[in-house]
């Protein structure tokens, strides 16, 4: 419906991640095929319990895109969301802001779209299972 034209999705290597993700690809298919959305790709979000980037890239792989980048874990990130802020608002000169700013030119310069090809529910499970 025009609301977007690049979607990144942002993963843990979680399975209700993983899950969620698969369903927005769904999502984006479907509308892809009438429209000119996308899937730019996935950022890897290193605050889980389970941090291993493999799994979101082999699930990438899987429907079809690849790992842009990261948000690694960072206190700056959960001080700033109690003030409502971001980690670039509350703190500039940090070394997650400067990870955010360099995140950022990744995704404006990424020029990789796709289509996804989302899995069925038993190859997220089969994928975290394995790993």
């Amino acid at each position: 419906e025009k609301i977007a034209d690049d979607v990144y999705l942002v993963s843990t290597a979680d399975f209700m991640s993983l899950y969620a993700a698969n369903n927005i690809c769904r999502g984006i298919r479907r509308y892809a095929l009438s429209s000119t959305i996308r899937l730019s790709g996935i950022i890897y979000n290193e605050r889980s319990s389970r941090n291993d980037i493999s799994i979101v890239e082999k699930f990438a792989g899987m429907v079809g895109t690849h790992v842009v980048g990261n948000i690694p874990m960072s206190s700056y990130i959960s001080s700033a969301e109690i003030e409502r802020k971001t980690a670039v608002e509350k703190y500039p000169d940090s070394d997650i802001a400067q990870h955010f700013v360099l995140l950022a030119k990744k995704m404006l310069e990424n020029d990789i779209a796709c289509i996804p090809e989302p899995v069925t529910d038993e190859e997220v499970e089969d994928l975290c299972r394995q790993m």
